[in-house]
């Protein structure tokens, strides 16, 4: 019993750490006016191999809808993951 109250404790915490995380992310990288000045300066068409910025915001959105989809499953090892996976990708693409 005791086990179980401190499990659903850690899950707890590693879901409310995960999403602390995810806004930062969010805060920093994907507000409305950050975004509508990537699109507005962003290339138009793919040269030499780089991907257009609305393919990278398709990018991270699938990689965010993922890590949502972790946490709403409780599988938060996953939702580490993809949490790193999208900071990586948000510095890439967006800094």
């Amino acid at each position: 019993m005791a086990n179980d109250k401190k499990s659903l404790r850690l899950k707890k915490v590693q879901r409310e750490v995960i999403e602390k995380l995810l806004q930062k992310l969010d805060e920093r990288f994907l507000t409305r006016e950050e975004i509508k000045m990537r699109m507005l300066s962003g290339r138009k068409s793919s040269d030499e191999g780089e991907i257009d910025i609305v393919s990278r915001l398709d990018l991270i959105d699938a990689v965010r809808e993922n890590l949502r989809t972790s946490l709403q499953f409780e599988d938060y090892r996953r939702a580490a993951r993809y949490l790193t996976m999208l900071n990586t990708l948000c510095q890439k693409f967006l800094n």
